[in-house]
């Protein structure tokens, strides 16, 4: 709203992607944004570095992200306000209310903290089922748990961190390759604004990693630069060895990328190169 309207919104809920885009607007400096009490996002989590970078946009001091999906009720989990400061990026510890969460593996067993698997979801506010579609109802609900094609992994403290979709998933000679763990950490070089990270034929691995970069200033060599910056920060439970692997598609920088409206869907990405 601009600085003179007399009216004011105190809680605001939006996607993700929002936000970011919303502080390029050339005209973003001359809307009042300050009585705005409690910003609620979804969409995708924010990594600690955005949550300041939003803050700071937005004179927003209390943030919540929302993690959920539409078959659910909506409904999932949530990260409160006050757990931002030393978890944010993760979506939460707990489910929301009249809905339970855990993370399992491929037999539908619970994983233990540290290793990844498919976040579900059993509440009163689960779907009964995809209309006229049995087969891809029996897909999705199986023993009253709703299995949400996310996976994540819980941190010694209980706090749910996605990994990726899975669908989306890399496998690489036998490697899980995560796309969005890769981009997380990509987009927090300073030369790089945006990336998409996509699995390519590899005739050796059945496939690699391709990532598409768009830079914000001159980066170069472009892909020795990429792979330096994730060495040691992805070393933390990825062998070298299997970071070796990962970029064998590439790395090309392209002018812009252009998504989905939610960013959980990676194909097909349109990208227009330099």
């Amino acid at each position: 709203m601009p600085r003179s309207t007399a009216w004011s919104i105190a809680w605001l809920r939006h996607w993700l992607g929002l936000l970011s885009d919303a502080v390029k607007h050339p005209r973003f400096a001359e809307y009042d944004l300050s009585l705005v009490r409690c910003w609620m996002y979804g969409g995708a989590p924010l990594s600690r570095e955005e949550v300041r970078f939003v803050a700071d946009c937005f004179g927003a001091e209390r943030m919540m992200c929302l993690y959920g999906l539409t078959e659910a009720g909506p409904n999932g989990t949530y990260l409160a306000p006050e757990e931002h400061a030393e978890k944010a990026g993760s979506v939460g510890r707990y489910a929301a209310l009249h809905c339970e969460v855990a993370i399992v593996d491929e037999n539908g067993q619970e994983v233990a903290p540290g290793e990844v698997g498919e976040i579900v979801l059993r509440g009163e506010s689960v779907m009964k089922g995809y209309y006229k579609d049995e087969e891809k109802t029996n897909e999705a609900i199986k023993n009253g748990w709703l299995y949400t094609g996310d996976l994540a992994r819980r941190d010694e403290d209980g706090y749910i961190w996605i990994v990726d979709r899975k669908k989306d998933v890399i496998i690489s000679g036998g490697v899980n390759i995560y796309p969005k763990e890769v981009e997380d950490v990509l987009r927090t070089h300073p030369a790089i604004a945006d990336v998409a990270v996509i699995g390519v034929p590899h005739p050796e691995w059945g496939e690699t990693a391709k990532a598409f970069v768009v830079l914000s200033v001159p980066l170069e060599p472009l892909a020795e630069e990429c792979k330096r910056f994730l060495s040691d920060k992805l070393a933390g439970y990825r062998p070298a060895s299997e970071k070796a692997r990962s970029f064998r598609g590439g790395m090309k920088a392209s002018r812009f990328l252009i998504w989905n409206d939610s960013k959980k869907k990676r194909y097909p990405i349109i990208v227009a190169r330099r």
